[in-house]
């Protein structure tokens, strides 16, 4: 593979064995860290850079035709980064993923919400086209949700794995039921199914994921249903990415109110946004389809022979954030009414 024989660039000490695919697994290292550092500098750089009047904001608008070679040259330079040290990245990479974890849920709430007004200020205006796509895409999630588990079933065989994904279901269900309680909806006239099943797919394939990478798994393995799952969580992913991207002058406002207790809306406001926060965000991300591309594996040199070795937290981090997207979308329902003194 390419990758192998890139990765051959940075030498192995002879008495280290390191074959193909662990030459393969060091250069996706080097080239998420390079994509987190062509990001991490420029979040660096646009710190406090909220308009595009900055003079810093050049940066973040235009050089586009440098910006590949700079990304290039910085790729390179990761590939003479010592083994050792790339070794070593996991621990970080393994947080830095959970905190993107941590922050996708917190978007992909935001992002439903946005889909299912969109779709519904269309139905307003008497499109039908509108409310046979918020039907169509609310029983098609929900179709996904019941094949996903019912997979799972065929698939896996050991209890936890089974009574894991039966209590995200419960889960969806109860996001689902508080979506449509009068005082939700009064609060929250957006609120519905729709969310609550793009949520619950999300929260099932994150679960998933982490059985397809746990080493120990027992039932019938299905490469086929295995690249299914990784592609989909690096789709919500980006979705999460591209929540950032299109709506970067949002407050997110549905998680909680600003200092002020409202949310500015004016034309204004949505022409500002954290210059600086956008490329963390990307960042983020780099290094969380790193965890993906290597299925949240590390690497251990103590044998004098490279071994790709599972990690528990992994496992039980992406379980947690699982449940975490549901709690969250669940807040947003009722942040409004609780905290009433506030304006939403």
């Amino acid at each position: 593979m390419w990758g192998s024989s890139a990765a051959r660039i940075s030498s192995m000490p002879a008495d280290i064995v390191c074959d193909n695919a662990c030459y393969s697994f060091f250069a996706a290292y080097r080239l998420g860290l390079a994509l987190f550092l062509y990001h991490a500098i420029q979040a660096l750089i646009l710190v406090g850079v909220t308009e595009a009047d900055d003079s810093r904001a050049s940066l973040q608008n235009g050089f586009w035709s440098l910006k590949p070679f700079v990304l290039l040259g910085i790729a390179i330079g990761c590939f003479f980064i010592p083994y050792w040290l790339v070794a070593k990245m996991f621990w970080p990479i393994l947080i830095a993923g959970i905190l993107f974890m941590v922050v996708q849920g917190v978007l992909l709430v935001d992002l439903s919400f946005s889909w299912a007004e969109g779709i519904l200020e269309g139905a307003e205006r008497g499109k039908t086209i509108f409310k046979l796509l918020m039907i169509g895409l609310t029983i098609s999630f929900l179709a996904i949700a019941v094949i996903t588990v019912a997979v799972v079933f065929w698939k896996f065989d050991r209890s936890l794995e089974r009574g894991l994904v039966i209590a995200n279901s419960l889960l969806i269900v109860v996001m689902s039921v508080c979506s449509v309680l009068p005082s939700v909806q009064d609060a929250t006239p957006s609120a519905g199914i729709f969310q609550s099943s793009l949520l619950g797919i999300y929260s099932l394939f994150v679960l998933v994921s982490a059985y397809i990478d746990d080493p120990s798994r027992s039932g019938t393995k299905s490469p086929i249903f295995d690249i299914i799952v990784t592609v989909v969580n690096v789709v919500f992913a980006y979705l999460a990415i591209a929540q950032v991207s299109f709506s970067i002058g949002s407050n997110l406002a549905r998680l909680g109110p600003s200092s002020k207790g409202t949310f500015d809306t004016s034309d204004e406001a949505a022409g500002r946004y954290n210059y600086s926060l956008f490329h963390v965000n990307f960042a983020l991300a780099a290094l969380f389809t790193v965890l993906y591309i290597t299925f949240w594996q590390g690497i251990d040199l103590s044998t004098g022979k490279v071994k790709i070795v599972e990690s528990a937290v992994g496992y039980w981090s992406r379980v947690l954030a699982s449940w975490g997207v549901g709690g969250l979308y669940i807040w947003s329902l009722y942040a409004p009414i609780v905290l009433d003194s506030r304006s939403f």
